[in-house]
């Protein structure tokens, strides 16, 4: 699996920092419920990427313990 860089990725782990609060629960979350999310590697390339495009973006933030802040809710 290539790093998936679409926009429907993107929106889904933006979803998700609202209720999951740190990366490696969101990687967790991917491998656990969606199939096309198998190999653990990829899977925290991928949302290491789209967590740090957030942040560039200004919509989410990280607090100092690594905690996920979703700045839009």
């Amino acid at each position: 699996m290539a790093i998936k860089a679409s926009k429907q990725i993107r929106a889904l782990i933006h979803s998700l920092c609202n209720g999951i609060r740190r990366e490696k629960d969101i990687c967790e979350y991917l491998l656990d419920n969606h199939k096309e999310f198998t190999d653990v590697s990829e899977t925290e390339k991928t949302v290491e990427y789209h967590l740090s495009q957030l942040k560039q973006t200004g919509l989410i933030h990280f607090k100092y313990d690594g905690r996920i802040i979703d700045l839009e809710r």
